[in-house]
């Protein structure tokens, strides 16, 4: 429960802890395009993969199904990087791809040459060599975004708890290194008499870049571009100013 200006400190250093991870994971999110292409191309009208020319019946008809929903969920992480949603579809998609190509593989010997073609087509992907760790990128990413969403989700108690002092410093009182990171973020040092309100312009700001970091993750238009990883960025640098 964030009650006081050393609750808000906190989340402020867990915000921008958690930026950072973010940021950690930005090439390794990107190889979410890899699998693009031969999704898309595999499951054209009259391709390997057409539902529409696959039977119910068919060993190739799941793989098919998996590469469609990779090939459309895909299309909406483009278009929005933060909506977990569509990040949960693309990694059901993912996983299920990866499933039956082994099945598949497995079963090779009962294959008719045509499902045969198409199964050496597929090795050719980078499916099999990559699926994998795009799964656990996937899956560290959405689990980034949500501890992300999850802090900042609500900050009407931060922007109460930022004027109210901790009793337990002001008991005790502060070391040197605490009291300077304290004092520039909610003001807990006493000012001399005519003093601007300089501390209370440091609260504000910490507060404005967790509603910036709060608008960026609440939003469903937000493309997956670098510019995106380059907002997180900024959001980082303005929380090292003030923490």
């Amino acid at each position: 429960m964030i009650k006081n200006q050393s609750d808000v400190l906190l989340v402020g250093a867990r915000v921008q802890n958690t930026l950072k991870v973010l940021l950690d994971q930005e090439k390794e999110i990107a190889t979410i395009a890899a699998l693009a292409p031969s999704a898309n191309s595999f499951t054209n009208p009259k391709s390997f993969l057409d539902l529409q020319s696959i039977s119910k019946e068919s060993p190739l008809r799941k793989m098919a199904e998996a590469m469609e929903e990779y090939a459309r969920s895909h299309d909406l992480v483009q278009k929005s990087a933060t909506d977990l949603e569509a990040q949960e579809r693309l990694l059901k998609a993912l996983n299920l791809g990866i499933e039956q190509i082994a099945a598949i593989e497995k079963r090779a010997d009962t294959l008719n040459a045509q499902q045969k073609d198409t199964l050496n087509k597929l090795l050719q992907t980078p499916w099999p060599t990559k699926g994998q760790s795009i799964k656990e990128a996937v899956v560290l990413y959405m689990e980034t975004l949500t501890v992300l969403k999850n802090l900042t989700s609500d900050l009407e108690p931060v922007k109460v708890a930022v004027d109210v002092v901790d009793p337990k410093r002001e008991q005790k009182g502060e070391q040197k290194g605490e009291q300077k990171a304290l004092s520039n973020v909610a003001g807990v040092d006493k000012k001399p008499s005519g003093a601007s309100d300089s501390t209370q312009v440091d609260a504000n700001k910490l507060v404005a870049v967790l509603v910036e970091v709060q608008a960026g993750m609440g939003g469903q238009n937000k493309p997956y571009t670098p510019q995106f990883f380059q907002g997180a960025q900024k959001w980082v640098a303005d929380l090292e100013s003030v923490l």
